[in-house]
């Protein structure tokens, strides 16, 4: 059986089958159709369906041609795998010249012999949307690790489009034909143009992916641009870089000089190759920089000016990144703390301080605290006030006021008078204790406020109480006599020296009066045979502080009875009264004059008026029991433009025999009132100016009439259009001239001036002349008033 026995043998055999030429490069499709706007610049690239070969190697494609034309060269582009090319336009394309292009591209392969295909473009010139969207790069490149999750994005494409509207809106997708294995592993966001994952990606199965992409703009018809993507993938990288921060400082001055080293960085990766090449960077914008000193050993120095009242704390964020697909990457902060120098001064808030004190005021009180504030800490922010001398000062300031050097309280070192002192002015410094010092100055003004501690006194010929005073009046003395007159005055101001006289009088007689503003004492009524031939009276006469002060004067009024003559004319007060009637008054409107006196009585007094004849006023005469007045009565309207000044003649007279008179000339001046618009010499004014126009200079002078009084413009008194930060220009009342406020970089602006109503103005007057102390409230007159407006 030996013999018969079979011996098998198994052999396993590599067989390597060698590529021959024996297949044409193959385009998809014969014919290709390209819409091209007339407007694509020269430079323009389109992309094509490229051509593929059965066979491999140098027997694959190599490389395009394109027929002659006037318009299109071929740009070819080979890869580490394959070779594309894209059409690049030479001339500018012109519809109405040649609407369409016939262009022959053949592939060729490296065969021995070589062979070739050929692919018809039609190119189709389109007459409008004239931009084509333009990407942001013709290539894009990016790398992945394998197996990443379905819809992770890898990567953003951006192409703009320089048309407006539907023109300008990009749509991205993928070229349809070509690229199946393509589109079965991603997809593309159409409005956004990110590149996503959308199947299984296996480095053993495609180490490399190109993706032909395009964006096409929605106008009509669209333009599109293309771009190509290529993806390389990567094996995973599963270590990220390590970094070490070696402190050089604790802190860092904020006046450290640009260059000054702070720490020193290390950065390892255990990963080799690219996954193990690691770059560091600063994450963040700080004034701070990494120099690299050897391979992944740097240095974190100083690389802009610091400032500790911005920021006195950095925490400098530095990320180490490898070269691994995905990149990975570690974090470090390092916490840098500036400190101090003494880089700020002292700040007031303002530059000058009004302080007010009322007189009186207790010894060691603090009137005031002045604070400054300094940005700076610790000792260089620790400031302290002193005063600051100066050869003006004309005052004992360190025999009146004390400053406390911490906490500037202002301690008063006396009581003031203000009878005796009513402001006065000194300066205050504060200085920080930095090295070197510095400091700041504040102007301080004292405002000596009144207090009533003054009562009032009684002036000659009369003597305050405790003395006899006496006058005498005849028995005939009608109502309204005049018995004698007190005046006094007070060393206080304001309402403080207010006077008002009050009259006491005994018990039931009621037969005196007094002026409560004037101290003028009159008789209320004629004397009966039961009045007292002695009147004892006492005048208090009082201030309007709070308490009120006041002063008293006694003063025996004696009747004496004599027969009255008609021997004294009536006499006004004043030989001249002066009206103010504003032009719009209405007809029947009345106004009080001034009563003239007459030292006679019964009816041998003021019995009595007339008026001088004229087209406007009448009188009317007001007969009382004790007295006789006269008012002026409106009969005509006025109007300034022709009569704006009337003259009147008031004669009083008596009842004597013969009869006796007295004049008073008034003069009435008639107000105008705004019944007149001003009239701007142009309706619109247009005016150009060059920006970075310097502040200050005169841009426009205006020029408007006004027929009301005075006639120009300037009685309109326009209100002061102020400086603000915000670039708004300034108005100036005397000359009409708008300045430039700021540096104007606009190219026009419109300035419309034009009349509005100026609110009136409601003012209390005081008055003292002499001993008269006496309260008028008057209104003022409205006047119209130009504003400014601006558009």
């Amino acid at each position: 059986k030996r013999g018969s026995m079979r011996i098998h043998c198994l052999y396993r055999l590599d067989v390597n089958v060698v590529d021959i030429n024996d297949n044409v490069p193959h385009f998809p499709e014969n014919l290709q159709y390209l819409n091209i706007a007339e407007s694509t610049v020269p430079g323009g690239k389109f992309g094509f369906i490229g051509a593929s070969d059965l066979d491999v190697g140098k027997n694959d494609v190599s490389s395009y041609k394109l027929s002659p034309n006037d318009y299109f060269s071929l740009e070819v582009h080979k890869g580490r795998d394959s070779v594309s090319a894209e059409l690049v336009l030479q001339k500018a394309l012109d519809r109405e010249t040649q609407p369409t292009l016939n262009l022959t591209v053949t592939a060729v392969d490296s065969g021995n012999p070589p062979k070739s295909g050929t692919l018809q473009i039609i190119i189709n010139v389109l007459d409008i949307n004239d931009n084509a969207p333009v990407f942001s790069s013709a290539l894009y490149k990016t790398q992945i690790h394998e197996n990443l999750p379905m819809g992770k994005t890898i990567i953003f494409l951006n192409a703009t489009d320089a048309d407006d509207g539907l023109n300008a809106e990009t749509e991205y997708s993928f070229r349809s034909k070509g690229q199946d294995h393509v589109l079965n592993v991603f997809q593309i966001d159409s409005k956004t143009g990110a590149i996503s994952v959308k199947g299984k990606i296996d480095y053993e199965e495609n180490p490399a992916f190109e993706i032909h992409a395009e964006a096409t703009d929605k106008g009509q018809p669209p333009m599109s641009a293309h771009c190509k993507v290529l993806v390389e993938v990567l094996d995973l990288n599963d270590n990220a870089p390590e970094i070490t921060v070696t402190s050089l400082l604790n802190t860092v001055k904020e006046d450290a000089e640009v260059g000054a080293a702070i720490a020193l960085v290390s950065v390892l990766d255990k990963d080799s190759g690219n996954n193990g090449a690691v770059k560091a960077v600063i994450a963040s914008k700080t004034p701070f920089k990494l120099d690299t000193n050897y391979r992944n050993y740097y240095s974190l120095v100083v690389n802009g000016p610091l400032d500790r009242e911005t920021t006195d704390e950095y925490n400098v964020t530095i990320i180490a990144t490898d070269e691994g697909a995905p990149p990975l990457s570690s974090t470090s902060i390092i916490s840098v703390h500036v400190s101090d120098v003494n880089d700020n001064s002292p700040r007031f808030s303002d530059p000058i301080l009004n302080i007010y004190v009322k007189e009186n005021s207790p010894v060691g009180a603090v009137i005031k605290t002045l604070t400054a504030t300094d940005a700076d800490v610790d000792k260089n922010g620790q400031v302290s006030y002193s005063f600051l001398k100066s050869s003006s000062d004309s005052l004992p300031f360190p025999t009146m006021i004390n400053i406390n050097s911490e906490s500037g309280d202002i301690i008063s070192l006396q009581s003031f008078n203000y009878e005796e002192l009513k402001t006065f002015q000194f300066k205050v410094q504060a200085t920080d204790s930095g090295v070197p010092p510095l400091s700041s100055n504040v102007t301080v003004n004292v405002l000596i406020l009144d207090e009533n501690d003054n009562s009032p006194t009684i002036l000659a010929p009369y003597s305050e109480h405790g003395s006899v005073n006496s006058e005498s009046i005849p028995y005939s003395a009608e109502a309204g006599y005049f018995v004698a007159k007190i005046r006094a005055v007070d060393a206080d101001s304001g309402y403080n020296a207010l006077l008002s006289y009050h009259l006491s009088e005994p018990k039931g007689n009621n037969l005196f009066r007094i002026g409560t503003s004037t101290g003028e004492i009159r008789t209320k009524r004629r004397m009966s045979d039961n009045d007292l031939k002695t009147h004892p009276l006492v005048v208090l006469v009082s201030d309007n502080g709070e308490p009120s002060l006041s002063a008293t004067v006694s003063i025996d009024v004696v009747v004496i009875n004599i027969k009255d003559i008609n021997d004294n004319a009536p006499v006004f007060s004043e030989k001249l009264q002066s009206l103010d009637v504003p032009e719009n008054t209405l007809p029947g409107v009345k106004f009080g004059l001034i009563e003239a006196s007459d030292l006679d009585v019964g009816k041998n007094g003021v019995n009595t008026y007339k008026l001088s004849n004229n087209d406007y006023f009448s009188l009317e005469i007001h007969k009382g029991e004790d007295s006789v007045s006269a008012e002026l009565v409106l009969q005509k309207s006025l109007d300034r433009e022709q009569d704006s000044v009337i003259k009147l003649t008031l004669t009083a007279v008596d009842g004597g025999n013969p009869p006796k008179s007295g004049t008073s000339l008034i003069i009435i001046s008639v107000m105008d009132t705004n019944d007149n618009h001003p009239v701007f010499s142009r309706s619109l004014y247009k005016i150009k100016i060059p920006e970075n126009l310097p502040s200050g200079s005169t841009v426009l002078t205006l020029n408007a009439t006004d027929t009301d009084e005075d006639g120009t413009f300037s009685r309109y008194s326009a209100p002061m259009i102020t400086t603000h930060p915000d670039g708004s220009w300034s108005y100036s009342k005397a000359t009409q001239q708008y300045d430039v406020c700021f540096s104007s970089d606009t190219l026009k602006s419109d300035v419309v001036v034009f009349p509005a109503p100026f609110p009136p103005v409601d003012g209390e007057l005081i008055s003292i002349n002499g001993g008269d102390t006496f309260t008028r409230t008057q209104t003022l007159p409205n006047k119209e008033k130009v504003s400014a407006h601006w558009s």
